[in-house]
């Protein structure tokens, strides 16, 4: 991508035509945008996948420049093959999802090759922003990812790097960097799920009571015994 100051060396090869490589449900596989000049998924979805627009050669015996005008050697130096994006909030791909990004990458050595990660919210003039710094574990094929969430911008991109030794930036300049990007279409707003309307809540109505709630200490109803009248004796008169 141009106007972030430094090349994307993918040179992404043509498939032969007998290669058809076709999504399924919601998995897309990019093709090549010849304006960004890297591949690109041009549909939302769960999943964009780069497929094999990254590898430049077939053959490990072919050679390419790189950017520093030395020669390289396909699988034989450091090079990234295939970035994988995949969408992990259980929707398309947007605004605020947390995602994976998967890449494939090819390192010459654990100990001084690193692989970058970055993301841009705008992929037709990005600004590149650092996500994390990956150690490949072995020489040769790695599969590594990390995870990031999706900022605002119809059309983002992703940036994965492998660097022989330097520092964690966007435009390394050393003779063995590979550099390649993905980018992709990112849904703004999410139109299959509406926000749901919130009917008021009925305030609940109280049905009297036929009978108090208070139990009366006399019943009113009843009647009350009369008192007993006492007989009191007259004493006896005296003779």
């Amino acid at each position: 991508m141009a106007p972030s100051g430094c090349v994307d060396l993918a040179s992404p090869i043509h498939l032969p035509p007998t290669i058809v490589l076709k999504p399924h449900s919601n998995h897309h596989v990019a093709s090549y945008d010849h304006d960004l000049s890297v591949p690109k998924c041009s549909t939302s979805g769960f999943v964009c996948k780069s497929a094999q627009l990254l590898q430049r050669v077939e053959t490990t015996s072919a050679a390419y420049p790189s950017l520093m005008g030395t020669i390289r050697y396909f699988h034989s130096d450091e090079s990234v093959d295939y970035i994988r994006i995949i969408s992990l909030g259980g929707t398309k791909l947007q605004t605020g999802v947390k995602i994976r990004i998967v890449a494939k990458v090819w390192a010459y050595s654990t100990t001084h090759d690193f692989v970058d990660f970055f993301h841009a919210n705008d992929a037709t003039n990005p600004e590149w922003m650092f996500i994390n710094t990956v150690k490949p574990t072995s020489s040769g094929i790695n599969t590594i990812s990390t995870t990031h969430a999706l900022g605002n911008g119809s059309l983002q991109a992703i940036r994965v790097i492998i660097r022989y030794n330097g520092v964690a930036t966007p435009c390394p300049g050393g003779s063995y960097d590979d550099i390649d990007d993905l980018a992709f279409v990112v849904e703004t707003s999410n139109p299959s799920s509406p926000e749901p309307t919130h009917l008021p809540t009925p305030i609940p109505t109280r049905k009297p009571s036929r009978f108090p709630t208070r139990k009366p200490t006399q019943n009113p109803f009843k009647k009350v015994p009369e008192p007993t009248p006492i007989s009191v004796s007259s004493p006896k008169s005296g003779k």
